[in-house]
């Protein structure tokens, strides 16, 4: 008699691996081409985001620099899917194109790298940009204060006074002289008022401008920061993706 011969050992049925090796495949494939759609939505994304071409515009740049920036989730997470599983369950033209695929996430990580030095370039830019137009701002504000400033001395009508007036609400400047006033008391005022006016105008040109360097600084923090992420990212995956390149 063999010892154990009353105690049949029985192994767990084959069919529950098999069927568990199935679901990991399967599950596999279906994460796979989730990757590839993502993929696919990227690149009708950039297309869409790309065109059209406005290159040395700063402001186009900047502002696509920031789009590019904050969807870089998708195709890092669509090539992270892709690349999945290594080379289980591949043909032979996937895992060529996968080497291509490889490749061409090397490239997209230095491009994202290359967009960390335009963003600097173009927040310089851009805020040279809106120095320029808070000064002519200022300059045609000032400009046409000058012109109804001047005419104040020679105001001899009520007609006139009303022209003033008018073109001192135009310009944003509200005026309203008070019922049965002198015209020389609404000259006197009128002179006080514009003074002010032109102060005023010069300190709330320079809050604006402060404005949006903050939040210039802001988006530029964020998206050249973001790109050097994604960058990494980037070149992170076609490191780990070497298997498709042997």
């Amino acid at each position: 008699m063999r010892p154990f011969d009353d105690q049949e050992l029985t192994p767990p049925p084959p069919t529950e691996f098999q069927e568990l090796d199935f679901s990991v495949r399967q599950a596999l494939q279906i994460l796979r081409w989730l990757g590839y759609g993502l993929l696919i939505f990227t690149l009708i994304d950039w297309i869409y985001t790309l065109t059209p071409l406005k290159f040395m515009n700063p402001i186009w740049e900047f502002q696509t620099i920031g789009l590019l920036v904050d969807k870089a989730i998708v195709p890092l997470l669509g090539l992270s899917l892709v690349f999945a599983g290594a080379e289980l369950e591949r043909g032979q033209w996937e895992l060529r194109f996968l080497k291509l695929l490889s490749w061409l996430t090397l490239l997209i990580g230095i491009l994202y790298l290359l967009l960390v030095p335009l963003g600097v370039i173009n927040t310089v830019r851009i805020d040279q940009l809106n120095q320029r137009q808070i000064n002519r701002t200022e300059e045609s504000q000032l400009n046409a204060i000058r012109s109804v400033e001047s005419r104040i001395p020679n105001l001899a009508t009520e007609a006139q006074l009303n022209e003033v007036v008018y073109l001192l609400n135009q310009g944003g400047l509200q005026v309203s002289p008070a019922p049965g006033q002198s015209l020389d008391s609404i000259k006197g005022d009128l002179t006080t008022f514009i003074r002010g006016a032109r102060e005023k105008l010069g300190a709330q040109l320079q809050d604006a401008l402060k404005q949006q360097r903050f939040d210039l600084l802001r988006n530029s923090v964020k998206w050249n920061l973001g790109a050097f992420i994604a960058a990494v990212w980037f070149i992170g995956l076609w490191r780990l993706s070497e298997w498709t390149r042997m």
